[in-house]
């Protein structure tokens, strides 16, 4: 895969990305670079000096293909949740996403600003809400921005011939194909509590399982509706990963490489997305009088993900 040049601006075209086929770059670890490299931590202010933080990740997203040259035309699109982004007409317009760009022959850390409201306090055309108020996901365009940058996870992408793009965003209708369901091992890649090393843009690695039919919506009670005001159904299932504020978010890969030398072969064998964390479950403990996290996390599925990406305009 080669760089070969920039589309308005705001998308690259590359020839022959290819999907991760195995999770490990390297045998002592678990999982491909890319994942590592796509993962980033956000934040945003708020008002006396505060701020929010979170987790998204970015992906390529193929717009267009050149059939004669083998080249496609990609998006560069951030994903995360709505509740991350600044809501409209607030007083911030903007969140910064922490990205590696090569400086010669070292990596540095960069706070890169995203504006996501325009002057008049709306989303600009480069941000897209899935239009389900009970989907807690979000997508936005930075083409225009990280193309202007020496950005890792670009160069990390044409070094290797493979990125994170939308093929690995795998449909629910396929869940029974690469066996998925109740008990499959998931890896959660995120910032829990806003931990992010300043050194690096390295997100922490978490372990879990899907707790929930993942091909089913899951449907609270409606006292528990109320009482932590979720949405009900969830168009998505529930995971148990330790999932705190922070891993809003944050990605879930199917794990694969869980016996050393078995590889089961197709769809079993590769890393999909699966969905995106948007909230951590509490409860309250009445015998300490106190709340706690029971450590499960709503996943909204890959299907609310790529229908929230198609909603982005694919011309600047």
């Amino acid at each position: 895969m080669r760089i070969s040049g920039l589309y308005r601006s705001a998308v690259y075209l590359l020839a022959g990305i290819g999907i991760l086929a195995n999770s490990a770059t390297l045998l002592a670890q678990q999982l491909d670079d890319n994942f590592l490299n796509s993962t980033v931590f956000i934040k945003r202010p708020l008002d006396a000096g505060q701020e929010s933080r979170g987790t998204g990740f970015l992906i390529f997203h193929e717009i267009a293909k050149d059939v004669a040259t083998g080249r496609s035309t990609y998006q560069i699109v951030l994903v995360t949740n709505k509740h991350v982004l600044p809501a409209e007409q607030s007083n911030f317009h903007q969140i910064t996403i922490k990205i590696a760009v090569r400086n010669g022959p070292a990596t540095e850390t960069k706070d890169l600003p995203i504006d996501i409201l325009g002057n008049d306090g709306k989303f600009l055309r480069t941000v897209a809400m899935n239009p389900n108020p009970q989907i807690d996901v979000a997508a936005v365009d930075i083409g225009l921005q990280i193309t202007k940058e020496k950005a890792e996870f670009i160069i990390h992408a044409v070094e290797t011939g493979k990125a994170l793009t939308t093929d690995l965003l795998l449909p629910i209708k396929d869940f029974k194909d690469a066996s998925i369901g109740i008990g499959t091992q998931i890896y959660l890649l995120g910032y829990p509590a806003g931990y992010s090393d300043p050194r690096n843009i390295s997100p922490i690695l978490r372990i879990g399982v899907i707790s929930t039919e993942p091909d089913k919506d899951y449907s609270f009670d409606e006292i528990t509706t109320k009482a932590a005001n979720l949405p009900s159904p969830i168009h998505g299932f529930l995971i148990d990963a330790n999932v705190y504020p922070g891993s809003s978010g944050s990605m879930i890969v199917r794990r694969t490489n869980i016996v050393t030398g078995f590889n089961p072969g197709g769809k079993a064998s590769v890393p999909y997305i699966l969905g995106i964390v948007a909230d951590s479950m509490g409860i309250h403990d009445s015998g300490i009088n106190a709340n706690e996290r029971v450590g499960l996390g709503v996943v909204f599925s890959s299907d609310t993900i790529l229908e929230t990406i198609k909603l982005l305009p694919t011309v600047q």
